[in-house]
């Protein structure tokens, strides 16, 4: 059930990408209706559910790999929350006509929750397993 896994953000945030790509889709034959602009559909896909997908796989799989519990960092959390802020921006604000902001806003957060990801994650992934084993 996705609504339990809310609880666990650093799996939530997967079920979340999934629920992007499912409005995705719906953006996407309401842009063939006229309804929303082609291309808040487009990012719908690749900010919301690819780039939340991306997001979600590399906080999680480093921290399995390299020995650490798998639990999201309070940074982690908020750069899930960016990350989906940067989303809502870039597909809201063309509805609404204001397609330069968005632009702007939307690549500053997205950039914004990747520079988090490599100050938190660079040393781990560059650092030996903290339970010693190889790999």
């Amino acid at each position: 059930n996705s609504l339990k896994s809310f609880k666990i953000s650093i799996l939530f945030i997967l079920h979340l990408a999934y629920l992007w790509l499912g409005f995705g889709f719906l953006f996407f034959s309401g842009s063939r209706m006229n309804l929303f602009p082609e291309s808040s559909a487009y990012h719908l896909f690749t900010i919301g559910a690819v780039s939340t997908f991306i997001y979600g796989m590399i906080t999680r799989i480093p921290l399995g790999h390299t020995g650490r519990k798998i639990i999201a960092s309070s940074w982690t959390k908020f750069a899930y929350l960016i990350l989906n802020i940067a989303m809502f921006i870039r597909v809201i604000l063309p509805v609404l006509l204001f397609h330069k902001a968005s632009y702007a806003i939307s690549g500053i957060l997205w950039l914004f929750a990747f520079f988090i990801y490599m100050i938190q994650f660079a040393h781990i992934l560059i650092k030996p397993r903290v339970d010693g084993k190889m790999g």
